[in-house]
This record gives C-alpha cells, structure tokens and sequence, in this order.
C-alpha cells in the first residue's frame, strides 16, 4: 500500500529543491531520498569540509577539527549545470545546528570544499542519497526547543543525518560516507 505524502517526516528547508523522497524507505520519523539539482540531473560531484578516514577500507566524512573551530559541511555541485548546493552544515542544520548553534559560528569564515573522489576509480561523478532522522516523539521535541521549535519548523531539529554515494562511473557503491549524529 503506498504511503500518504503526510505519513513521511517534512524535508527540511534548505532541501526542498534537492532532495527528491523515496517513499518506500521513508515514514513519519525518517526521510530518505536522492539528491537531484533543479536543472534535473542526479549526477553530483560530492563536496566536503570534513576530515576523511578511513574505516574497514571504506572512506568516511567526520567533523573536522581546524584552528577556527569545528566543521562538516557537506555540498554537491551539479555535473550538468555546475550549481552547487549545500546538503549539510554543522552550524545552521539540524539539533545542535539549527536549536542551539554554538556562539559565534555562523559568522566564522568558512572553509573552501574539498572534492571527493571514488574510492575504487578516484572519478568525481556520483549519485547522493541523504537520510535524515527525526525524533520519534514530537511533543517531547518541541519542549526540548526551548521555543525556537513550533509546528511549522519542527522537523529541521533532525537528530541524525546520512550521505551515501554511487560513483556513476564504475558503480561502486552505495558507499555511507556520512553517518552524523546532529544532538
């Protein structure tokens, strides 16, 4: 039985022209979904302001730590038309991002993104799927807030937040390259 658009968790703002849902994986407390630019392409360059590991052979995007402060930012630049567009910053998404940023980091000057590259034929070229996390009991949510929550807004306090990629090149993937706790 397919799901009523109203059943899946809200996409946030800054995703809205982005992030095209999967309804088969996504419900009232999860979204998921591929990133497309409004031009129609899915095929993105991946960009990051991340520190890149490595866990079990597979590459991994985590919070980088520099003199001015902490970050993971995460962008795609279009393939097709070159746009490029931010998924996710620390400082303005999700919880501890978008409920309780940290003094002064949103004036800070930002780093310029690195390009990932395919872990298996270093091309640039990839599908990126998002996931976000919501938190299960909404009224709990709206009083953690403090007020900067209400109903119109509430799902951009998003606890957890997912990136997975294919490389439109030689396929490999989905590779989760970012799997980021936003509380």
């Amino acid at each position: 039985m397919r799901k009523d658009s109203t059943e899946f968790y809200p996409t946030p703002a800054h995703l809205r022209d982005l992030l095209v849902s999967d309804p088969n994986s996504s419900d009232a407390h999860e979204l998921h979904g591929v990133i497309r630019c409004p031009c129609g392409s899915a095929v993105s360059s991946l960009l990051y302001v991340a520190e890149l590991t490595e866990s079990q052979g597979i590459p991994l995007l985590r919070v980088l730590e520099l003199p001015a402060g902490f970050f993971l930012r995460i962008g795609a630049r279009c393939m097709a038309c070159s746009r490029t567009h931010l998924l996710f910053d620390d400082d303005y998404h999700g919880w501890n991002g978008f409920v309780c940023p940290s003094r002064g980091a949103r004036e800070r000057a930002r780093p310029l993104y690195q390009t990932y590259a395919c872990h298996r034929c270093k091309a640039e070229s990839h599908q990126i799927s998002v996931g976000i996390l919501g938190d299960k009991d909404q009224g709990e949510m709206l009083e953690d807030a403090d007020g900067v929550l209400d109903q119109s807004n509430w799902f951009e306090g998003f606890g957890w937040f997912t990136v997975e990629i294919t490389c439109v090149s030689c396929g490999y993937g989905p590779v989760a390259v970012v799997d980021y706790e936003t509380r």
